[in-house]
């Protein structure tokens, strides 16, 4: 997902989950920078005024914080969901997240806008073929980096859903990392 100079007050809505009618008004009111296009009544958000609204008001930065590399993390499993997180966390390139369902998944990535998403597939708690099914609806299918920790049986159809990292545990994390970095900055 790339980062845009500026947003329309339509995009600046879906981006901060409030309706276009709230971000006219906050606009109008002075709550939210931007400028009118010359010449008429539309409206124009930079995105440095959106990440200050956004910073301003808790939304979380998601969709526009383009400093980061935006990944997130599902996996049932404890130990590697921690130790994904742990580095991720220490690795400035990127802003993790975590979900430990199929459903977390749905709900972290409409908030959080992933780049990049590394699901442990173990059916029918966390479903990586589902998961990447809502993501490509919901982002296209260009538009998100998706690796799978165990695919077991479902390789081939997760294969067909553009999945085209897989990993069985134990797995090299620094590497697997590197190559996330690598393809979350196209």
């Amino acid at each position: 997902m790339k980062r845009k100079a500026v947003y329309t007050t339509g995009e600046a809505a879906t981006i901060c989950h409030l309706s276009q009618q709230t971000i006219i008004r906050c606009f109008d009111n002075g709550h939210l920078g931007g400028f009118r296009v010359p010449g008429s009544r539309f409206r124009r958000i930079p995105h440095e005024d959106l990440v200050a609204f956004m910073r301003v008001n808790g939304i979380p930065l998601g969709p526009v914080a383009s400093e980061h590399i935006n990944a997130l993390v599902v996996a049932a499993d404890v130990t590697l969901r921690d130790l994904l997180q742990c580095a991720l966390q220490h690795d400035d390139r990127f802003e993790p997240s975590l979900g430990q369902t199929s459903f977390d998944a749905g709900v972290m990535a409409e908030r959080f806008a992933p780049t990049v998403v590394i699901v442990e597939h173990v059916p029918p708690r966390i479903d990586a073929c589902q998961i990447c099914r809502g993501l490509q609806k919901q982002f296209g299918e260009d538009d998100i980096i998706a690796v799978v920790v165990n695919p077991g049986s479902d390789e081939h159809a997760l294969r067909e859903l553009g999945v085209s990292d897989f990993h069985t545990t134990p797995f090299d994390i620094e590497a697997l990392i590197e190559r996330l970095a690598e393809s979350g900055k196209d």
